[in-house]
């Protein structure tokens, strides 16, 4: 007497999952029969993305695909007898394997209008393009990243929060490109005024124009500052202090040095006592006329001369015997005036 033993049916079923895969990394899908007599070979109908390959005594197709695409196949089971099964057509899908980039500032707070470079570090090599706003940095739209970084030359044009952004294309066209952004405020461009010394004026006179200096920092390019300085009011002689005014740009920030105007006192008119006579014996009152600023009024003679004069009460001129004699006024200085005689 033998024992016979009878196999159940020979099959193997169409695999509906695991069927998508990334280039560069490893992948495995099992597709294996069941039933039949041992041992089972298999065999694959159709072209598998290059990196993989079907064992043919298990069944599983695997490897690491170096290229993408989708490959369209079947695989046959036979058993020991000669008894085969296969599946049905299915599709393995291999897609670009993934990238990555990062962005990072020298300063991480950049400056108007002045150099600040973005480093790019990628996940292999490539090329970055650099942009602001969308737009591509000058000389930055396509920087070599051979060693998995990039750098670009920044000089910010605008103050306020920067839209950067880098998309990297890798070399190989298995991977996918990648994107990145940073979103940095642009801080004011410093400045330090400092006002001509010795500004100033004599009273009456119009107001000179206020100069001043850069004294640390300097301007971008092309920029100016608009605007003028100002000093505190008053038409007085007195120290004024200076003030920024309307002297600025939108992009920088100003420190003023400080600084004042002085308002020094005017000539006056010209003061003018006309040639007078009188009798002898009676005073001859004085009167001068012209300067300026309401002075008061003073007389002294220069020379007794033949008359032998001499002043009282202020303005009145008497003598001491018939003749000439010689008598200059003064108007006395104001705040604003300096003392004028004649």
């Amino acid at each position: 007497a033998v024992a016979l033993t009878v196999a159940s049916a020979l099959s193997i079923a169409t695999p509906t999952t695991g069927l998508t895969g990334t280039a560069h990394s490893a992948f495995s899908l099992a597709v294996a029969g069941s039933g039949g007599r041992t041992s089972l070979a298999y065999a694959l109908t159709g072209t598998l993305v290059s990196g993989l390959s079907l064992s043919t005594s298990t069944g599983t197709i695997s490897g690491t695909p170096t290229a993408t695409g989708t490959s369209t196949v079947s695989v046959t089971v036979t058993d020991a007898n000669g008894a085969t099964a296969s599946t049905s057509s299915f599709t393995l899908s291999i897609g670009l394997a993934s990238t990555t980039v990062s962005l990072a500032l020298a300063a991480s707070s950049p400056t108007y209008g002045t150099v600040d470079r973005i480093t790019a570090t990628t996940s292999r090599a490539g090329t970055v393009n650099f942009m602001v706003g969308g737009v591509s940095i000058s000389g930055c739209s396509s920087v070599g990243a051979s060693t998995t970084t990039a750098t670009c030359d920044w000089i910010p044009t605008t103050v306020g929060v920067a839209a950067l952004s880098a998309q990297f294309t890798p070399t190989t066209s298995t991977y996918t490109n990648s994107t990145t952004s940073l979103s940095p405020s642009v801080q004011l461009r410093a400045l330090t005024i400092t006002p001509t010394t010795g500004l100033s004026k004599v009273y009456g006179a119009s107001d000179p124009t206020l100069t001043y200096s850069i004294s640390t920092g300097s301007l971008y390019s092309t920029d100016v500052l608009t605007g003028a300085l100002s000093r505190a009011s008053g038409e007085n002689v007195n120290t004024y202090s200076i003030t920024g005014g309307s002297l600025g740009n939108a992009n920088y920030a100003l420190t003023f040095i400080p600084a004042t105007f002085r308002i020094t006192q005017a000539t006056q008119a010209s003061l003018t006592l006309t040639s007078t006579s009188g009798t002898y014996g009676t005073d001859v009152s004085l009167a001068a006329t012209g300067g300026s600023g309401g002075g008061a009024l003073s007389y002294v003679v220069t020379s007794t001369g033949t008359a032998g004069c001499s002043i009282s009460s202020g303005n009145l001129l008497s003598a001491t015997t018939p003749g000439t004699c010689t008598v200059s006024a003064t108007r006395a200085a104001t705040t604003n005036y300096l003392v004028e005689s004649s």
